[in-house]
């Protein structure tokens, strides 16, 4: 009986002992660990915190202050590119430039968002780079309908800077072939105030300069090939970063045949007419030899009105002188041609008298040797018999 009782007793305690366990089990599976995440901060808050007065952040030092130089990526989209003037020899776009450095102290972990697009005006509370436009004669910003400059901060700390500028950039130009040239023009961004010990620029690895699809130029055809290079500058005050890149733009030929090659052809041509007008007709051969060689003379000058005034000559000089040239020419021609003319008329007037005299003197004599010397004498047959027919009316005399 007792060993029954004892097995009884540890069946319960057993069922006990198990009942307690699994109600622990569920017991610890509802307790959640309480939440360590504090309040979220508002935007202006983050704000503060991050670049504000509280921040300790300054806009006047630079990244990595006495330490590694801060490398600025650059890269620029072209929206428009025009306006190429020889006279003073530069070009405008329009484009889009955009800067790209790291900031250690501008980086956050208490904000979800990867990045943050921040209003333009936050511009002046962070450190940018003093880049400048070299070959720039001048260059202004966009403001309509706000300011176009955008603003943007990522968690690690690197800041993306981009802006809407159009620029007259310089663009030293050869002109020896024009109108068939190939003109290299550069653009040239430069550090104005940290030397090469607290800044460099460099190009964007991909794409560092696009150009917009619908790009149209009214006299050139920008060529796809762009060279990217470094023109570091030294002066007085030390070693400047530069970054460049060169458009390659060739000229096409079209206005120029039109308005200047075609006309001056015509023009040439137009002056040999007078070459099938009769030699006697001289105001209108002389009108017209003068016309064309005015003309001439003011189609090589509007060719000129449009392009400095270079020491060298052109290739459109060249062709506007030989057009001048023959003009001139035929003016000439006929001017030689017409003193060529009064001269034989004056030498036939003076033989004429010569042959006149000389039948004068052998009628007086009544020889016929005489008249038959005459005979001799350049003329037609029909003068001879005259004189033969006098001269024996004479000798019956």
């Amino acid at each position: 009986m007792l060993p029954q009782v004892i097995r009884i007793l540890y069946v319960l305690s057993f069922c006990f002992f198990q009942g307690g366990f699994i109600r622990l089990s569920s017991c610890k599976e509802d307790i959640k660990p309480p939440s360590r995440v504090g309040p979220q901060l508002s935007p202006s808050d983050f704000l503060d915190k991050l670049m504000g007065r509280t921040s300790g952040y300054d806009a006047r030092i630079r990244p990595n202050f006495k330490g590694p130089a801060v490398n600025v990526t650059c890269n620029i989209f072209i929206n428009s590119f025009g306006s190429i003037t020889e006279t003073t020899m530069d070009y405008r776009l329009n484009v889009f430039l955009r800067q790209n450095w790291n900031d250690p102290r501008l980086a956050y972990s208490e904000y979800p968002d990867d990045s943050l697009d921040l209003d333009p005006s936050m511009l002046d509370s962070i450190w940018k780079p003093d880049l400048f436009f070299a070959n720039e004669k001048g260059a202004n910003f966009h403001e309509v309908t706000t300011d176009n400059k955008l603003l943007r901060i990522f968690q690690d700390g690197s800041v993306l800077y981009s802006i809407r500028l159009t620029l007259v950039l310089s663009c030293p130009m050869d002109l020896k072939n024009f109108p068939m040239d190939i003109q290299t023009c550069t653009m040239q961004l430069e550090s104005f105030g940290y030397t090469m010990n607290d800044l460099i620029f460099e190009w964007l690895s991909e794409n560092p300069v696009q150009v917009a699809d619908d790009l149209t130029l009214p006299q050139f055809v920008l060529k796809e090939e762009m060279d990217l290079g470094y023109c570091t500058k030294s002066y007085n005050t030390g070693k400047f970063t530069c970054i460049e890149v060169k458009f390659h733009l060739e000229r096409q030929m079209g206005y120029y045949l039109i308005q200047m090659y075609i006309p001056s052809l015509l023009i040439v041509i137009l002056s040999w007419v007078s070459f099938w007008i009769n030699m006697d007709a001289a105001p209108a051969r002389v009108g017209l030899g003068i016309t064309t060689v005015l003309t001439m003379t003011t189609q090589s000058s509007g060719s000129r009105a449009s392009l400095p005034k270079v020491s060298y000559v052109k290739a459109i000089d060249i062709w506007m002188a030989v057009c001048l040239l023959f003009v001139f020419a035929a003016l000439l021609e006929y001017a030689a041609v017409n003193f060529v003319s009064r001269q034989h008329k004056e030498f036939i007037r003076l033989r004429k008298r010569q042959r006149q005299q000389r039948i004068m003197f052998a009628s007086q004599h009544g020889s016929v040797e005489s008249l038959r010397k005459v005979n001799d004498l350049p003329g037609n047959g029909s003068t001879y018999r005259n004189l033969n027919q006098h001269c024996s009316a004479c000798a019956r005399t």
